[in-house]
């Protein structure tokens, strides 16, 4: 089976998440967009892909910061990449804990044309929310997108669970 870029496939091999929300603009700036591409209900919690888009010189500064200068050993003069990446982009949950997003460590970085970049994020959460209405949280001032609250709408807790299909 083949996964869609940045779409990882169910924790539980037994199972097809259902659909909580997505796609959706999130938040924009000049020269970012950060948008939701979906997020998707697993027994053990929600999956969260977000997608941020720079242009112009807003891609370079994203770029920047998951580009590391590569330092020297001198003793053995092998290249080693630096350990500071940057500040990453900030995403979470304001008034239920339970809805509180972890980042996957791995995310992607597409940026072929000097003029454009985009990078995936993943989250997930241990369990569903509490009400059907959360509210994020999303700021990355480094590269000048300001702090910008969003309130999704999910289906009802129990409504995810019912249609989360079971393989075996």
């Amino acid at each position: 089976m083949t996964w869609h870029m940045g779409v990882l496939p169910p924790r539980r091999s037994n199972e097809l998440a259902a659909v909580a929300h997505g796609p959706a603009i999130l938040a924009r700036t000049t020269g970012i967009v950060v948008g939701l591409r979906s997020i998707f209900a697993y027994s053990s919690g929600l999956e969260i892909a977000l997608v941020v888009a720079a242009t112009g010189s807003a891609a370079q500064l994203v770029a920047r910061q998951y580009t590391a200068s590569a330092e020297i050993d001198p003793i053995t003069g092998n290249r080693h990449p630096a350990n500071d990446l940057g500040v990453g982009l900030r995403f979470g949950a304001l008034d239920d804990s339970t809805a509180q997003p972890f980042q996957r460590k791995s995310t992607e970085g597409f940026g072929r044309d000097p003029e454009r970049y985009e990078r995936e994020f993943l989250f997930y959460t241990k369990e569903f929310a509490k009400s059907s209405r959360v509210h994020y949280r999303i700021a990355w001032p480094e590269v000048g997108l300001p702090t910008t609250d969003v309130i999704l709408t999910l289906p009802d807790a129990q409504v995810l669970r019912d249609n989360i299909v079971i393989l075996s």
